[in-house]
Parts: structure tokens; sequence; C-alpha cells
């Protein structure tokens, strides 16, 4: 009979409280990110397991997310109360940029798929804020207010889309389409575009199942939609032409 501990190849030990959060790198699959309320961002190479290969600290706050950059390897993103800090590991310990980003807690952290400075936040204060942070202070690009508090925001991997997540009582994802007016910095300009519903209570988690390649610059992929929700439901969710081309 097989241990059950068989399955285990690494044992990654560093935070002395509650792990928040974890994030692979996009682009090399032994690097993953861990933050914890004990307000550590580790920064950990496989190969390596033994101690973290890098980390950073707020010391003020704990951490609720960490995200590695999509189209830079050295840059990842973390969220501490209200504060985003942008990381560089060939900067040191020392934050790349502070933004004090929100009124309330920061929930949710998610990079452009596009552009390399570019992020969104969402918070309980009921906002998504989309952040440049080579930008010389400390202003949004452009807000989006919600009805709810948002729990998390994360762009689609298909046109100028960013999906958010109600905190509570709301049991639906709000689609909201940042084409239109892309480059103007009117906040409030997004507005919700499509609704997906289905599920009987509060949606706990969401993402992209993609099928099909990118080949000679022609996107042939198709995409779907799966929710968790406290309904201990999963569902799939076929998205309809008009969504795929937001």
């Amino acid at each position: 009979m097989v241990e059950p501990q068989a399955s285990i190849e690494f044992y990654l030990h560093a935070h002395s409280r509650a792990i928040t959060d974890i994030n692979f790198s996009a682009h090399h699959p032994d690097i993953l990110a861990t933050c914890s309320v004990d307000s550590y961002v580790h920064c950990w190479d496989l190969r390596h397991p033994v101690r973290p290969a890098m980390t950073f600290c707020d010391w003020f706050a704990g951490a609720t997310q960490v995200k590695w950059n999509r189209q830079d390897s050295h840059i990842l993103a973390s969220a501490h109360d209200k504060f985003l800090r942008i990381w560089d590991d060939r900067k040191g310990a020392y934050p790349l940029r502070s933004i004090k980003a929100h009124a309330t807690k920061i929930y949710g952290v998610d990079w452009n798929r596009m552009k390399t400075n570019s992020l969104a936040t969402c918070s309980l204060d009921k906002t998504i804020k989309f952040w440049d942070y080579d930008g010389d202070i400390d202003l949004p690009e452009r807000v989006i207010q919600t009805p709810f508090p948002v729990w998390r925001a994360r762009h689609t991997p298909f046109g100028f889309g960013l999906l958010a997540m109600p905190q509570r009582g709301d049991s639906d994802l709000y689609l909201y389409d940042r084409g239109s007016n892309e480059y103007e910095m009117a906040p409030d300009s997004m507005q919700m575009v499509h609704r997906f519903e289905g599920h009987k209570d509060q949606v706990k988690e969401f993402l992209w199942r993609p099928r099909g390649n990118i080949e000679n610059s022609i996107d042939d992929r198709e995409f779907q939609l799966v929710t968790w929700g406290a309904d201990r439901v999963l569902r799939l969710h076929r998205l309809t032409d008009e969504v795929l081309k937001m």
C-alpha cells in the first residue's frame, strides 16, 4: 500500500502564519510566490526548495494577494491592507513602487495580459482600479464603481474584458468591457455588459478553461468559464460570440 505522503514532492516551510495566496510564474514553471498574514512574500525555486530564493516584507500589514507579472519575469505585485507593492527580484528587498490604492483592504490583484506596467486591483470599498506603476502620481488610470464589495477582479484571456466577483450579497459574476473608451481617463465610463448567473449561493472561485492554440498570429482558442460556489455546484458557462468580441 502506498504511503499517504508518497505523493508529496515538496514541503515549503517559511511562513509563520496562514498562507493567503500562491502564484506560479508564467515564465518559469519552477518558480512560485507565496504570501501570508505574517506580512512576508516568499519566492521559491522548486529546484532548490529548502529555503526561499527571495523574500520581501511589508513590515506593517499582512499580505492578501501575490501575483507575478505576465510580461516581465522579474516583477511581482502584492497587496498589504490598502497598499499595493510592486517588487523587482533584481532590486533587493525594497519595493519598486508603493501605492495607497484603496480606502479598505485589497482582496484582488491581476496583471494586464498585454501591458507590462498595468494591473488591476479590487477592494471591499466597491471599486476596481486600473494602475500604471510607471506613473509619477498615485492616481488610477480608470475606476469602475460597483454596487457590491469586490472580492476578485481579473482580466479575461480574450478581448478587453474584466470579470468581477462580489464578496457578499450576490451570487452572480459581472463582466465589464474595458475596450469602450479604452484610452479615456473618465473614471466611471465602464459599465457592466454581461452577467453570469446560475449559482444559488456566493461564488467562491472562477477560472477560464481554454481550448485551441495561437499559431502564426491566428488566435484559434475557445474559452469556457468555470465557477465554483458555496452551493457546492461546479458550473460551466458557455460564452456567446458577443461576449468573446468584448
